[in-house]
């Protein structure tokens, strides 16, 4: 019976220390932002309105994306300033990693950074590409879905 009670005072210690940290890494100002679903990076940039009249615009230096070949992040910020600016790609569909891309600032709220994408073996892949900016306590998640391969 004592072995149960200190199994479940283990069991309530890891659930509240898991919510203390969960809640000190939430913002109460992070917020999810979702692009048009029809825009397509392989094929164009796409650019969605931001908080206070901002807009950002997300694009690849090359189209379509290849698995394993580097390519350029182009991101454009206008109408706001940030402190930290990266993009995450995942697999939409399927546990891929988390690809983590730090996006450096460059002149006139241009951001650029390089990414590689894994190889699906189905040979077709939807990923995630999340766009993470960070003002202060601020934080806006942007995710755009576009696909790789056949």
């Amino acid at each position: 019976m004592i072995v149960d009670l200190l199994a479940l005072a283990g069991l309530i210690a890891i659930v509240v220390i898991g919510h203390r940290y969960w809640s000190k890494t939430q913002s109460e100002d992070s917020q999810v932002i979702r692009p048009d679903p029809l825009c397509n990076l392989q094929r164009s940039t796409c650019t969605v309105g931001l908080p206070g009249n901002g807009r950002l615009s997300l694009g690849f230096s090359h189209s379509p994306v290849v698995p394993i070949k580097p390519f350029e992040v182009n991101m454009n910020l206008s109408g706001m300033s940030v402190d930290r600016a990266r993009i995450e790609f995942s697999g939409a569909d399927m546990e891929m990693g988390i690809q983590h891309v730090q996006l450096q600032a460059k002149d006139d709220g241009a951001f650029i950074g390089t990414a590689r994408l894994p190889v699906c073996v189905t040979g077709h892949m939807n990923w995630r590409a999340t766009v993470l900016l960070e003002q202060g306590q601020q934080r806006i998640a942007i995710p755009f879905v576009f696909t790789v391969g056949d």
